[in-house]
């Protein structure tokens, strides 16, 4: 499984992205400690989180998907929704990144979350 992400998109992560930080790409299902409600729909969302290199993964994001910008934790089911090559990309005329596989669209709009972790 593969994510690769434009340079566009790239420019808009790492604008968020410090050192010592990786991403967890979410899927925004009510299950983690990100997700406090679970949507009841067909809708799949994704958004990518912005944690430290220390967070722990290992309860909620046990997988990883290999990408342009190194490996991201995953939720190990939220692949079945994925595919083995897909693509983050910025649609420049909204605004927001995409995320697509020669399938289609996975989800319009990826947001970039960088949750204040102090308080845990």
């Amino acid at each position: 499984m593969y994510l690769k992400i434009t340079t566009a998109a790239q420019k808009r992560i790492q604008a968020k992205l410090g050192t010592g930080q990786r991403l967890i790409l979410d899927f925004d299902d009510g299950v983690g400690p990100f997700s406090p409600v679970g949507a009841c729909s067909l809708n799949l969302g994704y958004r990518l989180i912005v944690v430290p290199e220390s967070f722990d993964t290992t309860t909620d994001y046990r997988d990883t998907v290999d990408s342009d910008l190194g490996p991201i934790a995953i939720k190990p089911y939220s692949e079945t929704y994925l595919a083995d090559q897909m693509k983050l990309d910025l649609n420049e005329q909204r605004g927001v990144l995409t995320l697509t596989s020669e399938q289609g669209l996975l989800t319009g709009r990826v947001d970039i979350l960088v949750p204040d972790l102090t308080q845990k």
